[in-house]
């Protein structure tokens, strides 16, 4: 006669779906997420960004993958964090070319 045995459970904190969670990022943090979307959106290709783009300005339509859901993830926290910046007044204007942003945009990741 086998014996089952009903598994432990633990208990472990879950995120209320509507829960809206302040937290606070450095400068930095912002800045390895903008590097995080453009290289995804690098490699998703102009194409596949265009048209994940138009899905989320729809907002009806959910992300038909992974990559459009990454996109979305860090499309919202970089926006979110670049508008209260703003408001906190914890941002400097800066004229750059498209190859300065661009040059900014691909920083070193292990730099300090």
């Amino acid at each position: 006669m086998s014996e089952e045995t009903t598994p432990k459970k633990v208990e472990i904190d879950v995120f209320k779906p509507d829960a809206i969670i302040n937290i606070e990022v450095s400068g930095y943090f912002v800045m390895v997420l903008q590097n995080i979307l453009f290289k995804l959106s690098n490699q998703m290709g102009n194409e596949a960004v265009k048209t994940a783009m138009e899905k989320f300005k729809d907002a009806t339509q959910p992300p038909s993958d992974l990559d459009e859901l990454m996109l979305f993830t860090v499309i919202s926290l970089v926006s979110e964090c670049e508008q209260a910046a703003i408001k906190q007044n914890k941002t400097v204007k800066e004229e750059m070319t498209a190859e300065e942003v661009l040059k900014r945009m691909n920083f070193d990741v292990s730099e300090s």
